[in-house]
């Protein structure tokens, strides 16, 4: 028994999951080397290197990992560490949330936002990318604790320095919470090009021209001319889009409701009725909004821009039940004032005629039909309060009341009100020539930046930060920005690898042709090793799945088995499919 007992091999599972693909891309993109160099760290410092806890925070947090200061019962749990870092002496226990407060309090001394831009900057070229549109906006993300308000961070702040509070703000959601705000900026693949932690309640209409300002100014620097920004409504002004013409800055944009040009284009796009028939943007889909287009260049203020006046089929199902509401609301809002117009009493016809007309005119201004008749009310009363004197005689009193009638809405306003609902209108300033479909068709790319969001939303990767120093939230902030940085390349990585390779991702039955960040993330996680003896060997008939994964996101297998190895993902996969 002894005998059998001593040739049993010793096997220790483990499961890695995703942690060797998301440090392999750590390193890939220079993370730990760019840190070392800006926090001037020396191998002879006796603490363990900022950037290799900055990459693995980063890899950690990409995995799951929730809230930070389990991080190192995460890393002893996946038994990976030690064989990522083989030589270098890195244990788990090394990795506990003291050594990641001073990391985070080193970077809090660097220039984040330039060192988040290089990062940006280096994965693009890495990956042979150019950089053709560029999209930019803003999202909260809720803190706990209290923090120094404005006023006493203002006290502190150095002249050369910018403010960043931790305070109240008003959410997308519409819930006002104590918060910080991450703006980004993304490529038109919605890979990330900038990144900036904000006060919490920072106007998307201040920092947007910032950030447009700041992104142009890199470009420029590093030789990426005629981009293309695509901006937020909220940022078109009569100034904002003349400082672009003066910048010679490509831009399009959804021409705000708050213009009467808006109005007038939409009108005159109905009026000659000469739409250009654009069709779907997605193939095989009966869902997918139909489209077509109106072209026209008019002046602001004596400068030329061009706009198209765009109609969707999505959105005119969506508008006319809008309307439809919007139109019982506001009847019923002028039934409740002619029936209290109704309980009043005017001393001569006229005065009754005059208050009549006055709500019929706003009735009418709104589009609706109405009809008023005044009465003559004939009343007898007596002079005086009180029980009348025997043989007394009632005097007759005349008043007039108003009777006024609300119909329905005039068939003419309510289709020009549909129509209006209907169409939007982009404002461009653009050189070389481009259709109206390539002008929606950038416009509606926009929607890269809202997906980089809906990734940054959820709480497997992100929650609510607790942390006791604003500077240390700043810095986990930028954190959030590197690891959104690395999930959208894996994204970027496996869907080029499907199509160089001609795969499909099957999960449960479904088909996925292009799988997002999570869903790549949640498959990658049941990924389990066993060492043998002190031998990492992977374990055999595994999921198809997640061989399929590794090879499209350019690594293969041993790199759960030996660690970091060669990335294999090439410019080419990209060139050929």
């Amino acid at each position: 028994m002894n005998c059998f007992k001593k040739h049993l091999p010793k096997i220790i599972p483990s499961r890695p999951g995703a942690l060797p693909i998301a440090l392999s891309l750590a390193r890939v993109s220079g993370l730990r080397k760019l840190i070392e160099e800006k926090s001037r760290w020396t191998p002879e410092s006796n603490c363990i290197s900022p950037g290799i806890l900055a990459e693995t925070l980063v890899a950690a947090l990409l995995c799951g990992c929730r809230p930070v200061y389990k991080v190192e019962e995460f890393f002893i749990k996946n038994n990976f560490i030690t064989t990522f870092y083989k030589g270098e002496g890195i244990h788990p226990k090394q990795l506990n949330d003291d050594a990641y407060a001073r990391m985070l309090d080193i970077l809090s001394t660097l220039d984040c936002q330039r060192l988040i831009e290089t990062l940006c900057l280096q994965m693009l070229q890495y990956h042979g990318l150019g950089i053709t549109l560029t999209h930019s906006d803003t999202t909260s993300v809720t803190v706990e604790g209290i923090y120094a308000t404005g006023k006493e961070e203002l006290a502190k702040k150095k002249p050369s320095e910018e403010l960043f509070c931790i305070n109240f703000g008003r959410s997308k959601k519409n819930e006002i919470a104590r918060q910080i705000k991450l703006g980004v900026s993304v490529q038109e693949n919605g890979l990330p090009l900038s990144g900036k932690l904000l006060s919490g309640n920072t106007s998307d209409k201040n920092w947007t021209p910032q950030a447009v300002d700041v992104l142009s100014s890199m470009l420029s620097e590093n030789g990426y001319k005629d981009t293309i920004f695509v901006a937020d409504s909220a940022v078109i002004s009569t100034e904002s889009i003349h400082t672009f013409k003066r910048q010679e800055l490509q831009f399009i944009s959804r021409f705000p409701e708050t213009f009467t040009l808006a109005r007038d284009l939409k009108m005159e796009a109905w009026e000659k009725n000469e739409w250009e028939d654009i069709g779907t943007f997605i193939e095989n889909n009966r869902n997918a909004a139909h489209y077509k287009t109106w072209s026209a260049e008019r002046k602001i203020e004596g400068v030329s821009f061009g706009f198209v006046v765009v109609h969707s089929s999505k959105l005119a199902e969506r508008k006319e039940k809008t309307l439809l509401k919007s139109i019982e609301t506001t009847k019923k809002g002028f039934e409740t004032q002619s029936k209290e117009l109704a309980k009043r009493s005017f001393v001569c016809a006229a005065d009754a005629e005059k208050e009549a007309l006055r709500l019929q005119k706003i009735i009418d201004n709104k589009g609706f039909q109405s009809m008023v008749e005044i009465n003559e009310v004939m009343k007898m009363k007596y002079a005086h309060k009180g029980r009348p004197k025997k043989g007394e005689e009632p005097t007759q009193e005349i008043s007039w009341t108003v009777d006024l009638k609300v119909g329905l809405m005039k068939k003419e306003v309510y289709e020009q009100k549909r129509k209006e609902a209907s169409t939007f209108v982009l404002i461009y300033n653009i050189k070389e020539d481009k259709s109206s479909a390539e002008i929606l068709k950038f416009y509606k790319n926009q929607d890269k930046v809202e997906q980089n969001f809906r990734f940054l939303k959820m709480p497997q990767y992100f929650g609510v930060i607790y942390t006791k120093l604003p500077s240390r939230v700043k810095a986990l902030g930028y954190i959030f920005l590197i690891v959104l940085l690395l999930a959208k390349y894996l994204e970027y990585r496996v869907r080029i690898g499907m199509r160089y390779f001609k795969g499909v991702l099957k999960i449960g039955g479904q088909k996925f042709l292009s799988p997002s960040a999570k869903t790549i993330l949640e498959e990658l996680s049941e990924m389990c090793v066993h060492e043998i003896d002190g031998e990492r060997m992977e374990i055999q008939n595994i999921y198809g799945n997640i061989l399929q994964i590794i090879k499209w996101s350019g690594f293969d297998e041993n790199v759960y088995i030996n660690g970091h190895v060669n990335d294999l993902f090439s410019s080419e996969w990209r060139e050929n499919c």
